[in-house]
């Protein structure tokens, strides 16, 4: 079964996607302004929309999980916590980056996200959390 970020964008705010020349902390050009993306039913077809294809946060990831248990609650979308959960590290899979909303620099520490990362962190997980500009490596509990 296939989910969708619905009305979630932010991935589309935080993230660096040099495929199409759009910086970090910047909304794309094809976010629309109720969500989602102008040229979506490109994604499978255009090469330079490839990463974005196979983009998925956690958040989206989880929703596909067939134990409903493992399945991150609507509240931890990233558009409602502005955070966005991912992607894991290439070449590290014990690392995780986290990108924050620069208009909410602390939403990583709120508690719904906070304890996500703190679950991370206690199965030997780090994180490497980006805030704008700053970025900076987590591995001790929030």
């Amino acid at each position: 079964m296939s989910y969708s970020c619905g009305a979630c964008n932010l991935c589309c705010k935080v993230l660096h996607v040099p495929d199409i020349g759009k910086p970090a902390n910047m909304t794309c050009w094809w976010t629309s302004i109720h969500g989602g993306c102008a040229r979506h039913a490109e994604k499978a077809t255009a090469p330079e929309l490839e990463a974005c294809g196979q983009w998925k946060c956690l958040w989206l990831e989880s929703q596909g999980h067939e134990n409903e248990a493992f399945r991150q609650a609507y509240y931890l979308r990233p558009d409602k916590t502005h955070v966005v959960l991912g992607p894991q590290d290439r070449d590290d899979e014990t690392l995780l980056y986290v990108h924050v909303d620069p208009a909410y620099a602390d939403a990583w520490r709120e508690p719904g996200v906070a304890e996500i990362l703190n679950d991370i962190i206690s199965r030997g997980g780090r994180l490497c959390v980006y805030v704008g500009e700053n970025h900076f490596e987590v591995s001790e509990p929030i």
